[in-house]
């Protein structure tokens, strides 16, 4: 559904849905258009983070050890995004290989594996967020703080229907 690039005009929307039956069909074209939007914004981003030689998966773990301190552990990395932790891994192998990270046994606990922020990487990464929150903030330009605190509104109420659509039957 990311990929549609055709959206359908009103009138297409509404014959469709008039032909199922289904009342209320002036919130499928909304809806249609912020599924785009998402795949527009995340193709864009893959161009963006592609310019720093990273992909977003990538950029979202540097800024979590970031935030981290520059140390975490690879399951709480997993924990804090969407990612499966084999996708962790996959990304952490990459990130290695660049010399953003290097991996450690915790001193206190051999068992357990930290990722480690290297000096490099930092240094690297920290290189990337000016020009990134310059481009995020131009992104956003034409928003006023009034538009901004409205769009965190409509976010809002859109999140609280999400259940519904994970919902197995309706």
């Amino acid at each position: 559904m990311f990929d549609l690039l055709d959206l359908p005009t009103q009138e297409e929307a509404d014959r469709l849905l008039g032909l199922l039956g289904i009342e209320q069909v002036g919130r499928y074209l909304p809806t249609l258009r912020i599924v785009h939007l998402i795949g527009d914004v995340r193709a864009a981003m893959e161009v963006h983070f592609k310019r720093y030689g990273l992909s977003p998966g990538r950029f979202t773990l540097l800024m979590l050890l970031l935030r981290s301190g520059g140390r975490a552990s690879p399951s709480s990395l997993a924990r804090r995004t969407r990612f499966t932790r084999s996708t962790v891994t996959g990304l952490l192998d990459t990130l290695e290989k660049d010399a953003f990270i290097r991996r450690e046994r915790d001193p206190d606990d051999r068992r357990r594996l930290d990722v480690v922020l290297t000096d490099e990487g930092r240094d690297r990464f920290l290189g990337v967020l000016p020009d990134h929150f310059r481009r995020i903030h131009a992104f956003l330009a034409g928003l006023d703080d009034e538009d901004l605190v409205r769009m965190d509104g409509v976010v809002a109420k859109i999140r609280a229907g999400l259940p519904i659509l994970l919902e197995a039957e309706r």
